[in-house]
């Protein structure tokens, strides 16, 4: 018998934000500064037990939300040093963001969203800080 691939595609987010945030932050393994300062910032996805996103960019518009979600990527990501980058979005072409409603927030006015199927040049990214978990 042959073995079928099976993907399951999450719907997209409910909530979609109009109103951009001038400035946001990701969070990243340190071990990634480099190629982000050649590269930026690029979409994928980590399809994660079969379930495969569209590529995605995580970001927060405050650093108290990436806190809640940075111990949640601890889950997944076994690193002990990450950078936070600070994007500035007025330089970024869009016209909203998907909500992540899977980060325990308020719907009513979010913190924290993805970008879908879009990179962040490094000329609109610099580093925040360095972070220890």
């Amino acid at each position: 018998g042959s073995i079928r691939r099976i993907d399951i595609r999450p719907k997209y987010s409910n909530f979609i934000a109009k109103n951009i945030p001038s400035k946001t932050y990701h969070i990243s393994p340190s071990s990634n500064d480099e190629s982000i300062k050649s590269n930026g910032l690029v979409s994928s996805n980590a399809k994660k037990m079969g379930i495969n996103y569209p590529n995605r960019i995580y970001i927060v518009s405050d650093l108290k939300t990436l806190e809640v979600f940075s111990k949640e990527l601890n889950w997944y990501v076994d690193e002990s040093e990450w950078t936070v980058w600070e994007i500035d979005m007025t330089k970024l072409n869009i016209d909203f963001l998907y909500v992540d409603e899977t980060v325990n927030q308020n719907l009513s006015k979010p913190t924290a969203f993805y970008l879908q199927e879009v990179d962040i040049p490094s000329d609109i990214l610099q580093i925040n800080s360095k972070t220890n978990f």
